[in-house]
């Protein structure tokens, strides 16, 4: 609840509009306020004068839209600026906290004192929440099932409950939620003071590969804060971990921990692994360095991958190379030290980008091959924000012959921060959005050269001369409609993507013309027609396909197989000869680098050797065959005839999602003859 203004009707004014969705009508405002027009002009200007005195954006409006308020004006009055500093060690020995809770909330909020402390009873933990003993143990059941799905378990002692389990399993949740617990935290006016620890990491940017972002930094001093606290509390000093090369960091964190009272080598390797798997800004790494080196081949390997399996050519290969090397390099040591990472916006890019998130996952092979085991989809939609950005580079070009600029300011990482300049740029095609930048390198901007500020991060300014806007890094729904309204003065128009005939609106539409005799009939005779157009339309997608698919009980080499798995492509010309020499011009050249895994290939080249009309099939081998001295061997060949970088996305994506599919393949490379392929095709959900 928000308690500002002095005005009467001023907090109610900032209450509504603090939850408004969109921007609100005068008519609206006035009616919820129970006020008049006149009235409620006369409160927006005195709440609008407190808020200017606080150096605050006031209340605005948009024209034909409504009012609303910003969101930074909004975080302020939430949470104000009168957080009281204690240390980690205070927090997890306070009595109560002071203000409520959600359920959501307070879950989080108890598996951390139950995680922290050695011993926490059920009197403490309802005193601590405000809550009663039989809500403590009805959220004690929840946490009790959420910590199983982790491994750790509830116990009781004679100090009261505590949580059991792996110390790195322990280590791991806390550094997964630790900055939505400190978020929660300031909720009660509290903030915890991390301002010795910060001090000291600034100082790794003088020995290490480079500051680490702004995100990490904040995370990693939220983590040590915590850690420090936590091993007060109890014997909890790690007694085994897998040693971290000798280097620069492992001796500023053997310095940095002595200054804490802890001289443990598996500690010192704990933290170490912890710094070097975070991301960091500017990161200049030695061309000594062997691991650099190899990942850099691995790096090349990738982006020859997906760019083959998109058939997309980036403009700034070699840039895009070292940026990915770099992000490797952190992910090689979460991944080698078991650090696990949770991805905010997962949800957001598999659903945005569907497509960029397959085919990354698709080409990551040579990853997964240097570290021997596999990546989590966090880390994966993290790495395919690189390949976004770069698609989308690709795409637009972002020109001064503009009215507007818009500086954007983003410390989420390359990979995202290049994904949101250019989704930006996209969408608002008036508009010049520079950067991205960081805080650094945005404190030296001149800010008359910009009329927006598009942040992903809280800015520490709050009187800036210009509209600033707060975003995910991949925008929300209600992100891009907060971007529309400031950008554009409108709401964004919704899309028509998922548009499909209503049988009610046809109806309505025939009822405007003629007298219906029998509306049920008519009804369901009108939705049987619709159906068999849509089915008859995707049979003959499907048999588009089917035409151009086969099986083959003999045994050939490579050079066989492609040209039998081209040649009902060549006898329909959509092919021309051309088609298959540059094939194998490219498979001479790269080696099998058309291998899709689990024994396929995605035969396909270039639109412009020898491609007359859109086509595909799919040719199945009774016997493996290698390419080349590769030992890799292929029992399935996809072929792809593609006339733009567009029309063959949708099968490549109905594709992909077979083929990671591994019961599918299996079963597909176990056919017999071309009858069960056909069969096989037919099931699912093929098109082009």
């Amino acid at each position: 609840m928000i308690q500002f203004s002095n005005q009467k009707h001023g907090n109610a004014l900032l209450n509504y509009l603090a939850k408004a969705q969109s921007p609100t009508t005068l008519d609206t405002l006035a009616q919820e306020l129970g006020i008049s027009r006149r009235s409620l002009y006369y409160v927006i200007h005195k709440v609008n004068d407190e808020l200017n005195e606080k150096d605050l954006d006031g209340v605005s409006n948009i024209y034909g839209e409504g009012y609303y308020l910003d969101s930074a004006t909004i975080n302020f009055l939430k949470n104000g600026n009168l957080s009281k500093k204690i240390t980690a060690t205070e927090l997890f020995n306070l009595d109560s906290l002071s203000t409520q809770l959600n359920k959501h909330e307070r879950l989080l909020v108890l598996s951390f004192f139950l995680v922290t402390r050695n011993g926490s009873s059920i009197n403490y933990l309802a005193n601590l929440l405000n809550i009663s003993r039989n809500t403590v143990i009805s959220d004690l059941i929840e946490v009790k099932s959420l910590f199983s799905k982790e491994k750790l378990v509830i116990s009781n002692t004679n100090k009261g409950k505590i949580v059991e389990g792996s110390e790195l399993i322990k280590r791991n949740w806390a550094l997964l939620n630790i900055m939505e617990f400190m978020e929660i935290i300031s909720k009660s006016k509290l903030k915890v003071d991390n301002s010795n620890i910060e001090t000291l990491l600034e100082e790794l940017a003088n020995i290490d590969r480079g500051a680490l972002t702004s995100e990490s930094f904040m995370l990693v001093s939220a983590f040590l804060s915590w850690y420090f606290a936590y091993l007060k509390m109890g014997t909890r000093q790690l007694k085994s971990f897998n040693s971290f090369p000798k280097s620069s960091i492992k001796l500023w964190v053997s310095h940095f921990l002595t200054k804490f009272g802890i001289a443990n080598k598996y500690e010192n390797d704990f933290i170490s692994s912890l710094i070097a798997s975070q991301p960091h800004n500017g990161i200049t790494l030695s061309m000594n360095d062997h691991l650099y080196n190899q990942l850099v081949t691995v790096s090349k390997k990738i982006v020859v991958n997906f760019q083959s399996n998109s058939n997309i050519t980036f403009k700034q290969t070699e840039k895009l190379i070292i940026d990915l090397t770099q992000h490797l390099y952190t992910t090689f040591y979460r991944v080698k030290y078991g650090i696990k990472f949770k991805n905010p916006i997962l949800n957001q890019i598999i659903k945005n980008y569907p497509q960029t998130f397959k085919y990354t996952k698709l080409s990551l092979k040579p990853f997964l091959d240097f570290i021997n085991t596999s990546l989590s989809d966090d880390e994966i939609a993290l790495i395919a924000t690189y390949f976004g950005g770069n698609v989308r580079e690709n795409n637009n070009e972002v020109t001064n012959n503009v009215s507007k600029n818009a500086a954007v300011v983003c410390n989420s990482g390359i990979g995202t921060s290049k994904l949101l300049l250019y989704s930006l740029a996209e969408n608002f095609t008036h508009i010049n959005f520079k950067g991205p930048f960081n805080l650094i390198q945005f404190e030296n901007i001149n800010i008359h050269d910009f009329d927006y500020i598009i942040s992903t991060i809280e800015l520490p300014y709050s009187n800036l001369p210009i509209p600033k806007l707060k975003v995910s890094p991949i925008p929300s729904e209600s992100d891009w409609n907060s971007l529309s309204m400031v950008l554009t003065g409108r709401k964004q128009m919704q899309s028509n993507e998922t548009k499909s005939i209503n049988i009610e609106t046809l109806l309505d539409i025939i009822s405007l013309h003629c007298r219906i005799e029998n509306p049920t009939d008519l009804k369901r005779d009108l939705q049987n027609y619709i159906y068999k157009f849509k089915n008859k339309d995707a049979k003959h997608k499907i048999s588009q396909i089917i035409k151009h698919s086969t099986f083959i009980s003999k045994n050939v080499n490579w050079k066989q197989a492609i040209n039998i798995s081209l040649a009902p492509l060549l006898n329909d010309y959509s092919i021309t000869d051309k088609y298959e020499t540059a094939i194998l011009d490219a498979l001479n050249k790269h080696g099998n680098y058309m291998n899709i895994g689990n024994g396929c290939m995605l035969v396909h080249s270039k639109p412009t050797d020898g491609v007359k009309k859109l086509g595909t099939g799919i040719t199945v081998f009774k016997n493996a065959f290698t390419v080349l001295d590769n030992p890799t061997k292929f029992n399935v060949i996809i072929t792809l005839a593609p006339i733009d970088n567009q029309s063959h996305q949708t099968f490549l994506s109905e594709l992909l999602n077979l083929l990671l599919d591994k019961n599918w393949v299996t079963k597909l490379k176990n056919i017999s003859s071309t009858d069960e392929l056909i069969a096989m095709i037919s099931m699912t959900n093929l098109s082009l």
